[in-house]
């Protein structure tokens, strides 16, 4: 049961979703406009229950990404009957906008209610979204493992006093 909802239990169907979040809150003031620019909205209200999300990292896949969030929205129209925005975030690079712009999303969309949000340049809270690696949680990492390499070091000295402690009051005790 979700939402009060009962589900009948039949044959197993795939369901891939980028992401799905409840209770969160959209401000566009919160994305840097450096790296996020609208390309369409159609979505009458900011206020939802769930989002719905769908990443492409190419330009060329925008289709892809549109046709993505209209499945989505036959399916969780099921499953969650509640108000929920759908959106798309796709990359761009500079080459691609002239192109991006020659489409009415209004025509492609039709009357299904979605953000579309381009990435500039692929770069998305400082992170460069195309690289394979995240050099920047990389960095993080390292950083983190020091730290608690350290933390182990200060603990194992403190547990080597303590010890030391214990045996000299141990042989006082003795004598």
């Amino acid at each position: 049961m979700i939402n009060k909802n009962l589900f009948n239990i039949s044959q197993p169907k795939e369901i891939e979703i980028g992401g799905i979040f409840e209770d969160s809150k959209f401000e566009i003031s919160s994305f840097s406009l450096d790296e996020v620019e609208i390309l369409f909205n159609n979505f009458h209200s900011l206020e939802y229950k769930y989002a719905i999300i769908e990443v492409k990292l190419n330009a060329n896949k925008l289709f892809e990404l549109i046709n993505q969030l209209k499945k989505d929205y036959n399916i969780m129209k099921n499953i969650i009957n509640q108000n929920t925005i759908y959106f798309g975030f796709i990359c761009l690079n500079d080459n691609d906008y002239g192109e991006i712009k020659k489409y009415k999303f209004s025509e492609i969309c039709d009357n299904f209610q979605c953000l579309i949000l381009g990435i500039k340049n692929g770069i998305f809270s400082g992170r460069k979204l195309t690289n394979p690696i995240d050099w920047k949680l990389v960095s993080q990492f390292y950083e983190v493992k020091k730290e608690l390499i350290n933390i182990k070091e200060e603990i194992r000295k403190i547990s080597n006093l303590l010890m030391k402690k214990r045996r000299r009051n141990q042989r006082k005790n003795i004598k």
